[in-house]
């Protein structure tokens, strides 16, 4: 599965509205299907699940979904893809207040050190200026 078969801002959109549905809710198995997507997407196409986890933030930078996104879906892009998209997930971190927060709740055990140390620098670096 490409970002070619899918729209990102729907799969974005989703993934928020997921965050706060209650479980026991039709919808939250609505919302779930929407998003079943995102796994594939994190080893076939690493750059879009970068764009929808920008199109994340812009819809809702709350700790909320900052902590989920951080301890999900970019932990998992980091575990699984980390090395393709380390170039971009530092550009990003070093613009975006909001990211850098979704980097500080992710759980770092399962990614490559030397990922991790990049990620390190990165926030030190945009925190000190």
């Amino acid at each position: 599965m490409t970002s070619n078969d899918l729209d990102l801002s729907e799969l974005a959109e989703a993934w928020v509205a997921l965050q706060y549905v209650d479980h026991t809710s039709p919808d939250h198995i609505s919302f779930l299907r929407k998003t079943y997507s995102l796994d594939d997407l994190v080893q076939d196409d690493p750059f879009a699940v970068l764009e929808i986890i920008r199109l994340i933030l812009q819809l809702d930078s709350t700790p909320h979904i900052t902590t989920n996104l951080g301890a999900g879906l970019l932990e998992d892009l980091l575990t699984k893809s980390g090395s393709r998209v380390i170039d971009r997930v530092e550009e990003f971190a070093r613009s975006s207040d909001s990211f850098r927060q979704c980097l500080l709740n992710t759980w770092y055990n399962s990614i490559d050190p030397g990922i991790q140390e990049r990620i390190r620098n990165t926030i030190d670096s945009a925190e000190r200026s």
